[in-house]
């Protein structure tokens, strides 16, 4: 067979080029659907033949704009004959109740807000109820200056399920008297989609998810926030993963071309391809097929879609093992898209295994770890010496990917590769490595919860250059990669908030810990802690607190201080190690705390 470049429609145009052939193009794609919808395998005619459908731009119907609207990665799959609705993120908007400020809240809320947030305290709590020992009746709540009533704004992920968490951001109401959410924690709350325009709306509709917890103000930024435009950065803040998911996100699949053999066929692969307990796909009409998500793709909704996407229509064993056949010559071709060949493959099964193990020790390393990756998502174990090559080699292009992928989890040798790579001297692939171990009961990590709901300390004990790693996105969470690390006198520190003062004389065995309260402004007695590291996080984030013996176990500073104090000491040099905050996936705390509006999205 020829190489796939032969049938390959060149898309690279002009602008211009493109407006002169849209129309033609969304013709061709209308004639196309209509001929799709005839009877199949009729006259020797398969799903295969049909060659590339498209929409009005004469790409694929799922969006697909790699250049290849002919690459047998596509051809006859049900991206090419349908396109999934549902994978925009929806805007959600709230109000809610941020509690523990001290005295740094507010009582200002106008009359709507105050009336709406009465109605949905009393429905919340029982009359008499206390949090954090403030009555949660709407009087003392909403003229407490402990408290301040808050914008709260969220994105509910594409396909996100019931129970899925996301971030949510939180803002003082404007022209409040709030001075700072910091050390705060957001009463739960109702997210709906948003109404008016306007910063004070009502919310009203349907609820599709609540949000609560305590409230990540921006860290390591205070003195220079300071001097540019007072504590206006102290009003807004991050609740990571606070949001939870009550309404889950509908999912159908759109066919180009209506046509109820069409959707059944959709219906009936996907099923006998993810529906091993329960059916995933149902067709509910000629044009469109829903969607549910399996319980062990929850988390990885993503993947899944990407999935059905490729799967092939056609199911006779012999022409998916030609078609597996074809893929190997297209991959080979470095114009292809790879990541599409792959997900081919995995779509078809198990069977692709023989075909694809020729490539295991090609010399390409596109083509090595492409098949690789398809192999091991079907849980080859072949394909794990594959993968950890790459990943230990730091030439490769596919190293960070290679290091994801032994990170999913699906083949067990997997993690023995991992644990030798959180030594690698690249902090990428350590991180990466940590992240993978993190979903396996790797004996590398010890984990502790820190406070009731502050945060979450791993312990990974390794070898290699010593590095604190924090979450900044949908979880709390503080990595102590190098352990044991100490802390190394003499040191003198003051939190920029003045809660906290840590000082040890040079050659000292232990800190000296004071600690001013938020709330009244006491300054504690000096509190002995020992220079371990691990120890001194838990007793900073710990719930404030002491034991039988009157041993202090917790000064009660929340995840954002941490942050600041950790991050101060490596910086210092008191802590003989890199500090690092992982790069946000949907908000960078130094921009607008929460996204640009934009329209909603459908259900």
């Amino acid at each position: 067979m020829g190489s796939s470049r032969d049938t390959r429609v060149d898309t690279r145009r002009t602008g211009a080029d493109m407006k002169l052939t849209k129309p033609a193009a969304w013709l061709v794609a209308a004639l196309l659907g209509v001929f799709g919808a005839l009877p199949a395998c009729q006259d020797g005619w398969n799903w295969f033949d049909r060659g590339q459908r498209g929409g009005a731009d004469g790409r694929s119907a799922s969006g697909d704009d790699s250049g290849v609207l002919l690459s047998k990665a596509i051809e006859g799959t049900i991206g090419s004959v349908a396109y999934i609705r549902g994978q925009r993120r929806m805007a959600v908007k709230g109000y809610g109740v941020v509690a523990g400020l001290g005295q740094n809240g507010s009582t200002d809320c106008p009359p709507q807000i105050r009336k709406y947030l009465g109605d949905q305290i009393s429905k919340r709590y029982r009359p008499g109820a206390t949090v954090s020992g403030i009555g949660v009746s709407p009087e003392k709540l909403l003229s407490d200056p402990d408290t301040a009533v808050v914008t709260v704004f969220g994105e509910i992920p594409a396909a996100a399920q019931e129970g899925a968490r996301f971030d949510v951001w939180v803002e003082a109401l404007p022209r409040s008297e709030t001075r700072s959410l910091a050390c705060g924690s957001l009463y739960t709350c109702d997210l709906k989609l948003p109404g008016g325009g306007g910063s004070t709306d009502l919310v009203e509709g349907r609820t599709l998810a609540m949000a609560a917890g305590p409230v990540f103000v921006k860290p390591f930024a205070s003195a220079t926030d300071r001097q540019e435009g007072g504590e206006a950065h102290l009003r807004g803040g991050v609740v990571l993963g606070g949001g939870v998911v009550t309404s889950p996100r509908r999912l159908q699949l759109v066919l180009v071309a209506p046509s109820y053999q069409v959707a059944r066929r959709v219906q009936d692969r996907i099923n006998g391809r993810f529906g091993a307990t329960e059916d995933v796909a149902d067709a509910t009409s000629p044009s469109l097929v829903d969607l549910s998500i399996p319980p062990e793709w929850v988390g990885r909704e993503a993947r899944l879609l990407a999935l059905v996407m490729r799967l092939y229509l056609y199911s006779d064993p012999s022409v998916l093992e030609q078609r597996a056949q074809d893929l190997v010559e297209e991959l080979l071709d470095a114009e292809t898209d790879a990541e599409s060949i792959a997900l081919a493959w995995e779509g078809i099964g198990r069977s692709v295994l023989p075909v694809i193990h020729l490539l295991y020790s090609h010399p390409s390393p596109r083509a090595s770890f492409h098949a690789a990756s398809a192999g091991f998502r079907l849980g080859d174990e072949m394909a794990v010496e594959v993968l950890a090559r790459h990943a230990r080699d730091a030439a490769s292009p596919h190293r960070l990917a290679a290091v994801r992928t032994l990170g999913e989890g699906q083949v067990i040798s997997a993690v023995a590769v991992l644990e030798t790579l959180l030594t690698d001297a690249d902090q990428q692939v350590r991180l990466a490595a940590y992240r993978g171990l993190r979903r396996t009961s790797s004996a590398k990590i010890r984990s502790y919860q820190v406070g009731r709901d502050n945060f979450t300390l791993d312990v990974i004990a390794c070898e290699g250059p010593a590095l604190i790693w924090a979450k900044r996105t949908e979880a709390q969470r503080i990595a102590l990669l190098g352990a044991p690390l100490s802390v190394i006198p003499p040191v003198f520190y003051v939190h920029p908030s003045e809660a906290l003062t840590l000082s040890a004389d040079e050659g000292a065995g232990a800190l000296t810990l004071v600690r001013r309260t938020p709330y009244s402004g006491m300054v504690s007695g000096p509190i002995r802690v020992g220079l371990d590291v691990e120890h001194m996080v838990r007793l900073l984030g710990g719930e404030a607190g002491a034991d039988d013996q009157g041993r202090v176990t917790g000064v009660g500073m929340d995840y954002a201080q941490v942050l600041e104090v950790v991050s101060r000491l490596c910086q210092d040099g008191v802590i003989a190690a890199s500090f690092a905050l992982e790069e946000p996936a949907l908000v960078e705390l130094t921009s607008p705390l929460r996204p640009e509006d934009r329209p909603e999205s459908e259900f």
